[in-house]
């Protein structure tokens, strides 16, 4: 048997809300309920209530210029690509999935140490009713290491010339 003590109605109850909140819901309420068997009074089970507000969609998406020209050029250059636009749903999924693919590009990019949480976003909910407006910061927070680009240097090939042969040597 689970006890009621163990399900902890509350905090499943708050969970519920984060996760809304999470997908765009913000003004979602989750309430519970302890009902009580009765026939049997050591039996009980919970009720929750979910009540949804409204969606919330995304308003504007504006990817501010960061001081980094080299990295704002990279990342306009593969706009096209990206995973926010006006209308769609809100979602902390989505934001985090647009993270990575700016944090993939930098890196294919040369960027090795650039990371996710290096994109910060400024939400403003006020504007309208369930209209979230985005900024996108790109490099903010970000450390020296990571908003240097990595190069080759020079490259060296050593080609085995099989048995017998003298091998050879050459730069770039």
């Amino acid at each position: 048997p689970t006890l009621i003590s163990q399900v902890n109605p509350e905090l499943r109850a708050h969970a519920a809300e984060a996760a809304l909140k999470d997908e765009g819901y913000f003004d979602s309420k989750v309430d519970f309920d302890t009902v009580y068997d009765k026939n049997d009074s050591l039996k009980a089970k919970i009720d929750y209530t979910v009540n949804y507000a409204h969606k919330s969609r995304l308003g504007s998406v504006t990817y501010m210029r960061s001081p980094f020209p080299r990295i704002d050029s990279i990342v306009s250059h593969t706009l096209d690509q990206g995973l926010l636009h006006t209308g769609d749903r809100f979602s902390y999924t989505n934001l985090d999935a647009e993270r990575t693919r700016i944090a993939t590009v930098l890196k294919d990019s040369g960027y090795y140490f650039f990371e996710p949480k290096f994109v910060k976003y400024l939400a403003d909910s006020t504007s309208h009713g369930n209209v979230v407006n985005l900024r996108v910061l790109v490099g903010s927070g970000a450390d020296r290491k990571a908003l240097a680009p990595c190069t080759i240097d020079s490259v060296h090939f050593t080609l085995d010339m099989g048995a017998g042969l003298r091998s050879q040597h050459f730069d770039t």
